[in-house]
């Protein structure tokens, strides 16, 4: 930190040179924690800015003077670590620069806020992974943060008899009267054009991606406990399952977060994409590779005029904490049915000929150029999927807010 000229505390004398010998000072302390081993996942901190390029407040025209110190991000970098929090500069900020994600949530003083106001603080690792996620000073996670999960199961069932179908679909009905569910059963394709029909008018990959699979499950949960009750359900147990393990030749199952919001009232022809996919082990969720791949999807979500028509979401299998295989026994499945995938990414559209102007897009282009360059070439399952449904569920992508339990008071 350069202090020459900065006259923060008049008192304050320094036995060296302050502009030129103190920050080697202080940086020279840091050198016996550089030595030392450390593992897994490595967050740094420090009080000043540690690279150029970051925000700050450049009223004071010698700021720049006494803001940061370029070493402390050596300094980092030299530890291993995947995220920097940093102070000083009283401007809120959370992005990646080169492998690692420099982060500032600051409360200031009283006067930077609106009165009554509540301050914030921020979630910057979930347990599971790094994040950075707004978050109550009271420890209450903020509205939307917790996702309902999506379960969805696809099945080749070719030439499925029709007492079986009306079997199954009224298994999965009783499943959707378990309270926070909602379960619908169909056929690939949309409600007005069949698999074969919106591969041949829409999108002509459907047909090799989706592997023959013929009919889909799609279960929206409040929470991982309301999907586990479906699961210990009679309806699934002693009806909807025995079914599907006589009828159906292969199965694909997914689970994870609600990444979108669903919708199907006064839509032509609402439908459901799920692309199950294996993404390459070295693609961590804090390297510049997943952030870079973020943002291609992010970016279909800001195309011009697609509100109500398009929404789009990628995210990990699994869900919180639980991987895709710890989930499965977490809900009492017997067996991982996900083909080794890791991350799916979702599709919402109105209608069918809404994914195909998508599919047409640069911005589309530009999406699937970053995904398939990260899938990965270890052998297991395919690495890529793809199925299209009728969407039938209306529902959030944000849990409800579970209610809290009211205290007995004894009198």
């Amino acid at each position: 930190v350069h202090l020459s000229n900065v006259q923060f505390d008049k008192h304050c004398k320094w036995p060296m040179d302050a502009d030129m010998q103190v920050w080697k000072y202080m940086a020279k302390m840091n050198e016996a924690f550089l030595a030392k081993p450390y593992y897994g996942t490595v967050i740094s901190f420090s009080h000043f800015l540690p690279r150029r390029g970051l925000p700050f407040d450049k009223t004071s025209k010698k700021a720049a003077k006494h803001v940061g110190c370029e070493i402390i991000d050596e300094q980092a970098r030299a530890i291993g670590s995947k995220m920097h929090i940093y102070g000083h500069s009283r401007s809120k900020y959370a992005q990646a620069h080169d492998g690692v994600r420099y982060v500032n949530m600051p409360l200031g003083f009283e006067t930077d806020w609106p009165k009554d106001t509540q301050r914030r603080l921020m979630m910057i690792f979930d347990g599971k992974k790094l994040c950075t996620e707004d978050w109550g000073a009271d420890g209450e996670p903020p509205l939307g943060y917790v996702k309902r999960v999506l379960h969805a199961a696809f099945f080749q069932m070719v030439g499925l008899k029709e007492g079986d179908l009306r079997k199954i679909r009224a298994a999965v009905h009783r499943m959707s009267t378990i309270p926070g569910v909602q379960a619908v059963f169909d056929p690939l394709g949309s409600r007005k054009k069949e698999k074969a029909v919106f591969a041949k008018d829409v999108w002509p990959e459907l047909e090799s991606l989706s592997y023959e699979a013929t009919h889909g499950l799609i279960v929206v949960a409040d929470g991982v406990a309301a999907l586990k009750a479906v699961f210990a359900s009679n309806a699934y147990k002693t009806e909807f399952a025995p079914v599907i393990a006589t009828a159906s030749s292969k199965t694909v199952e997914v689970d994870m977060p609600l990444g979108l919001d669903l919708k199907h009232e006064k839509k032509p022809d609402p439908t459901l994409l799920v692309f199950p996919m294996r993404l390459s082990p070295a693609l961590t969720e804090d390297s510049d590779d997943y952030g870079k791949l973020h943002r291609a999807a992010e970016a279909i979500n800001k195309l011009p005029g697609i509100e109500g028509k398009i929404a789009v979401a990628l995210v990990p299998l699994g869900f919180g904490k639980l991987a895709q295989r710890d989930l499965t026994q977490e809900l009492g499945l017997s067996e991982d049915k996900s083909a080794g995938c890791t991350h799916c990414f979702v599709v919402w559209v109105d209608a069918a000929d809404s994914f195909k102007m998508l599919a047409q897009s640069k911005t589309y282009g530009k999406w699937r150029t970053a995904y398939q360059s990260n899938l990965s070439k270890l052998r297991g399952g395919p690495p890529q999927m793809a199925f299209a449904l009728p969407m039938e569920i209306t529902a959030s992508a944000a849990a409800p807010k579970a209610e809290k339990k009211k205290k007995l008071v004894r009198r």
